[in-house]
């Protein structure tokens, strides 16, 4: 169905907008953007682009929302993507993604307009490249933008070319077009003589490296064009109202749905809120209210939004709204002097758990903005379905001496020590997590009284123990966070699905970094780096029951792009996989499986840990697996190995891929990258602990069956030619140690079988 080219919103109409607040705004640069998640979509000649990915509430990468990417105006010289915060709240509320963006301009990165069109044009690749993870729909993305970026809007549809960076394998061309006083006429137009004047074709010659109109949207309007939605003041100085009238009518003309929604009167950029004084400002934020209802209007004709008499307001909290629930207290930390010996000092500092938490439940998001000083938390922040924490990059959130808590967690945490996890746990939803610096202060031998990373000070789930603890989640994701010097699991994990950990730094921390129980499914963990005195991803099935919240399979996880830390960090540069068969308390047992896990792209790992082990903490035969675990269809490809390391597998396995390994050394003669069968070691304690009370580490009497084994690709440093399976394999077949306690370790009777 075609709409009227023209279609008037006079100041008199929608008096329902009138009466409304200004809602927040973000003028500066860079832009403060709260609630929203941040990602680099393009980085050209070392500048990186964000784009600030506002969702809805509840939003989990399983959905498939519409999605508008918004371009900022200010004549391709300079602006802010703040300059959407308003419109990104309002329709996140609404159900859509919101993704204002930045991209190059002349004032900061010496580009022209054209550079702005490559810009703008990879954003909607990037988009659509990434729908899924996003959780958007690519057949339902918007291009939106004012003035000049209302140009690169309309450019990315109407303008062929200028496609260069990733993803250009995926069409840029959008779906819909909301423009506001767009930029769409930048070279003369025969027969329309005076529609642009000379001084302004001169700027824009100039602007352009004098090529103007290979990239003016109106010379390239055709038929089967996005349907688009324009709003422009009559009495625009910057880019003449007849410009826009003239578009609208020729891309009506050639068969395209375009409606022109022209305010009487009002000037260039008059429905931008927050400028100016007095009467004009407030005009500014009436003519916002009714552009974006009009704009609603559009996107519920698209089937994009559901029609709804209860429109939100778009506002937003700030932390420093709820200053007054902050409290100054003064206690000691513990800290190491120049020598490494621990050194108490006092500490006077702000308690912000309450401000921080009044702020969630006062709207949903959290934004903690940076500061000069450190954030103290004395107890954990909880999200509830659909809630988002943000936190800037550079900011540090410390846990008080003796909390003994996690720094952040879901509402409904529950535990399911002895019994396997019940169908409908009434799970948490549509969590996300990004930013920040988190750190317990793990920095004496009684890591400043946090311990553990407990639920809560109070009757704590049993078995929790993380710096961020997601357990009985679905949909949620962590993203970007560093987690230093601290004594818990940095991310602890579990009754998860359909979740995704992507950035996670490990700076100087104590225990695993991504840590996730069974069950589990569906599920990515990627960009995992830093220094780790524990395994920086482990998947426990079954696991030490003082770590482990559930017991349950594991299963379809991709786990990418880890890294070990560097050689002086002495990181323990370990992934575990640790399968087994839970006993309860009862006699009852759980079969506790891995399978359908791919591990790709990961270098430095020393040790990939695929074997049983006993609870050394509680006692070995107080704690263990019922029996050997399984694990089936595990992949490892493109890892690469700077220093020695190995694959070591002591679980019943069918399925087991391993493709793509380089190893940058010089392998040692008895080396072997595959270790198939049971592993002894003996704990000795401490020196002069009496022999009988030494402990075996393993499980070195137990048999496991490994079948379906794919080898190929490991190559050394030298050589494009595949090492022979006999170099690469060891199946390994313990005997006890007749020499026992003189030698160690003890030994035992278990063997790999190897089914080939």
């Amino acid at each position: 169905m075609l709409c009227s080219a023209l279609l008037l919103a006079p100041l008199a109409t929608l008096h329902a907008a009138d009466d409304l607040p200004e809602p927040p705004v973000s003028w500066k640069y860079p832009p403060e953007m709260p609630g929203s998640s941040v990602e680099v979509y393009r980085e050209v000649n070392g500048v990186k682009l964000n784009a600030y990915i506002f969702t809805p509430p509840g939003h989990r990468v399983s959905d498939r929302r519409p999605a508008v990417l918004f371009f900022f105006g200010g004549g391709w010289k300079g602006g802010s993507p703040g300059q959407f915060l308003p419109q990104s709240l309002y329709l996140a509320q609404r159900g859509m993604a919101a993704i204002p963006c930045d991209y190059r301009v002349l004032s900061r990165h010496g580009v022209i307009p054209q550079d702005c069109l490559r810009d703008a044009k990879a954003a909607i690749r990037w988009a659509r490249a990434n729908a899924a993870r996003l959780g958007i729909d690519p057949d339902r993305i918007v291009a939106g933008g004012e003035s000049a970026g209302g140009h690169l809007a309309a450019a990315v549809a109407l303008v062929p070319g200028f496609e260069d960076g990733d993803h250009k394998e995926v069409s840029s061309m959008p779906n819909a077009l909301a423009l506001f006083n767009p930029a769409v006429v930048l070279s003369p137009v025969d027969g329309h003589p005076g529609l642009l004047s000379d001084e302004k074709i001169a700027d824009i010659r100039t602007r352009t490296d004098g090529r103007p109109q290979e990239i003016s949207p109106y010379h390239f309007v055709r038929a089967g064009l996005p349907p688009s939605i324009l709003f422009h003041g009559t009495k625009d100085e910057a880019v003449p109202f007849p410009t826009v009238e003239l578009f609208a009518k020729a891309m009506t003309a050639a068969g395209n749905r375009c409606e022109l929604k022209a305010y009487e009167g009002q000037p260039h950029g008059f429905f931008n809120p927050g400028r100016g004084k007095g009467e004009p400002r407030e005009e500014a934020t009436r003519c916002f209210h009714r552009t974006i209802r009009e704009l609603d209007t559009f996107f519920v004709s698209l089937g994009y939004l559901k029609p709804s008499d209860k429109l939100p307001i778009p506002a937003v909290k700030k932390l420093s709204d709820f200053q007054p629930l902050v409290h100054t207290e003064t206690w000691t930390e513990k800290w190491p002097d120049a020598s490494g010996k621990a050194e108490t000092r006092n500490v006077t500092a702000e308690v912000w758990t309450q401000a921080m938490q009044a702020t969630l439940d006062a709207q949903g998001t959290l934004h903690i903005p940076a500061r000069d000083k450190p954030y103290y938390l004395d107890g954990p922040l909880i999200l509830k379905s659909g809630q988002k924490i943000s936190a800037d990059p550079t900011v540090e959130l410390r846990l008080k001496p003796g909390s003994n808590t996690c720094m952040v967690r879901n509402e409904h945490v529950v535990g399911f020590a002895e019994q396997p996890v019940p169908e409908d746990t009434q799970p948490d939803t549509g969590i996300i997590i990004e930013g920040g610096i988190w750190t317990t202060l793990n920095l004496a031998k009684d890591a400043n009284g946090n311990q553990r990373g407990h639920s809560a000070k109070q009757n704590p789930v049993p078995g929790t123990h993380g710096v961020i603890l997601l357990h009985n989640v679905r949909g949620v994701t962590v993203r970007n966070v560093t987690v230093r010097q601290s004594k818990a699991f940095a991310i602890h994990l579990g009754n998860i699905r359909d979740f995704t950990v992507d950035g996670l730094t490990l700076d100087q921390h104590g225990r695993d970094g991504v840590h996730v129980d069974g069950p589990a499914s569906d599920g990515v963990i990627r960009n995992v780096s830093g220094d780790s005195h524990d395994d920086p991803v482990s998947l426990t099935a079954w696991d030490w029951r003082q770590y482990n919240v559930t017991f349950g399979p594991i299963h379809h996880l991709s786990i990418e792009h880890i890294v070990g830390a560097p050689e002086d960090k002495h990181g323990t540069d370990a992934i575990r996989l640790l399968p087994g068969v839970k006993r309860f308390s009862d006699g009852t047992t759980l079969d506790c499986p891995i399978h359908d896990i791919t591990m790709r792209g990961i270098t430095d790992i020393r040790d990939f840990k695929l074997y049983d082990q006993p609870n050394l903490e509680v006692g070995r035969d107080n704690d263990f697996s019922a029996g050997i675990g399984t694990l089936k269809n595990i992949v490892f490809e493109n890892l690469t190995f700077n220093r020695p390391g190995s694959i070591q597998v002591h679980a019943n396995t069918d399925g087991l891929t391993i493709r793509d390994v380089k190893l940058l050394f010089s392998p040692p003669a008895d080396y072997h990258l595959i270790e198939l069968g049971p592993k002894s070691m003996t704990y000795k304690g401490a020196p002069g602990t009496d022999p009988a009370k030494w402990i075996e580490i393993f499980s070195p009497d137990l048999d496991c069956t490994v079948r379906n084994v794919s080898i190929t690709g490991i190559h050394t440093r030298d050589s494009q030619t595949d090492l022979p399976v006999e170099q690469v394999v060891k199946v390994i077949e313990q005997k006890p140690n007749p020499n026992y306690p003189k030698t160690t370790p003890k030994g035992g009777t278990g063997k790999g079988i190897w089914i080939r």
